[in-house]
């Protein structure tokens, strides 16, 4: 079963902000055969489709457990051929 547990990460610029507070660190168990997916707001925030509405985390998701199966190499593709298609 594939299961996908979500880090959410802190709220501060990855620069130099006005008011700078340390970032939370996160320790993670992983085990032979997982994968980690890093990504910004900016996938699950792209405007687009039929409507030009954001794509959505929920919809990324759905996307990512899509193409788990896959080489990551082929999930690169999958994911790189539903944003353009998207925009």
């Amino acid at each position: 079963m594939d299961i996908i547990e979500v880090y959410k990460g802190d709220p501060m610029p990855v620069s130099v902000h006005l008011r700078m507070h340390n970032f939370k660190n996160h320790e993670i168990q992983l085990y032979k055969g997982d994968k980690i997916y890093l990504f910004s707001d900016g996938f699950p925030d792209q405007f687009g489709g039929e409507k030009g509405k954001k794509y959505k985390l929920k919809a990324f998701r759905r996307l990512i457990a899509s193409t788990s199966n896959l080489s990551m190499t082929d999930q690169c593709k999958a994911i790189e051929k539903e944003i353009d298609s998207w925009t």
